[in-house]
């Protein structure tokens, strides 16, 4: 089994949207968290 390179996966997703004039991202529930965004819980708790 091949080992995960980010270096590589980075090069080749430039390199795809380099020719790519629309494009749109479809992320799912829990994303913003797992960003560290927080969520509408934890706004209202620092409020």
């Amino acid at each position: 089994m091949d080992k995960f390179n980010l270096i590589r996966e980075i090069r080749e997703l430039k390199n795809q949207l380099s020719y790519s004039k629309n494009m749109g991202f479809f992320l799912g529930a829990g994303s913003s968290c797992a960003l560290g965004i927080p969520d509408i819980k934890n706004i209202f708790e620092v409020i």
